[in-house]
């Protein structure tokens, strides 16, 4: 097992770690190597032609700076506003703050759907140390007047963006609006003082239902920067994909079980690539 230049071991898959517009080095892919990686990735996935003018069914979210209150609706700058007043937004260590980052995130992941990428509390103190190792910002939203943690945000920082990685929010505080004020004071802080080109929320999510990438476009004018997805399998495992596909639809029925659940995922990957992501 070896590192690889430009690659990462990511849920069972190798991908790339340059930015979202740019072109990943796929000579790893076309010599081989890239199956040597630590983790023993079983697939390795990679998109192009970030940004597109054409809608594809794979896209990462962003916001480009400078950000601007004066954007968005009344109604949101009304909730912001009084979310900033019930909420306070601080950067935080997460080592100093372990079990209440913890409890937040527990208590969000139990509100998931079909999602099978559940950390227990030792893997979840094993990433806040590589977090901090690797200087990512954790941003932590507390109750104003009882400083309770109840939501936190964690961003990790390149040149010229940014990456939104993990957000969760304690579901029996949502009438804070806690995300509200997180938003505001990473957007303000990335966009508007670090004067980062854009932040990213990530790719599509295929992992588990979620609204947060709706919640980002509606009410923060985040938008979809279309692109076109690419896969290869692990010699092997290219043979089982391919005779399970056209059993796609069938083996979804058993989405409740991780197993099924993770294969499944796989085949929906395979299909948005097999169509080459393009919508008719």
């Amino acid at each position: 097992m070896s590192e690889i230049k430009g690659w990462k071991y990511y849920n069972h898959a190798a991908i790339p770690e340059c930015a979202p517009d740019e072109k990943a080095n796929l000579q790893a892919i076309l010599d081989g190597s890239i199956w040597k990686l630590d983790g023993k990735p079983l697939l390795a996935r990679w998109t192009e032609d970030f940004d597109c003018k054409e809608k594809t069914e794979w896209w990462y979210i962003i916001k480009e700076g400078p950000f601007d209150i004066n954007e968005l609706s009344a109604k949101r700058r009304k909730n912001i506003r009084q979310s900033l007043k019930k909420c306070k937004v601080i950067k935080i260590n997460p080592e100093e703050n372990i079990e209440e980052l913890y409890k937040v995130y527990e208590s969000a992941y139990m509100r998931y759907i079909d999602a099978d990428n559940y950390m227990t509390y030792d893997k979840f103190v094993e990433k806040c140390k590589r977090d901090k190792a690797e200087k990512y910002d954790y941003w932590g939203g507390y109750i104003a007047d009882n400083d309770q943690l109840i939501g936190f945000m964690t961003i990790k920082k390149h040149d010229y963006y940014v990456e939104s990685c993990i957000a969760k929010y304690n579901p029996q505080f949502l009438n804070y609006r806690v995300s509200d004020a997180i938003h505001y004071t990473v957007l303000e802080e990335y966009l508007n003082i670090q004067k980062k080109r854009y932040i990213t929320a990530g790719e599509r999510s295929i992992n588990h239902v979620t609204n947060a990438q709706k919640y980002k476009i509606e009410n923060f004018n985040f938008r979809k920067a279309y692109c076109n997805l690419h896969l290869v399998y692990r010699p092997p495992i290219k043979i089982i994909i391919n005779f399970l596909y056209p059993f796609r639809i069938f083996i979804k029925k058993y989405n409740k079980n991780i197993f099924f659940h993770q294969v499944s995922s796989v085949l929906l990957l395979e299909e948005i690539s097999r169509e080459n992501c393009k919508v008719n």
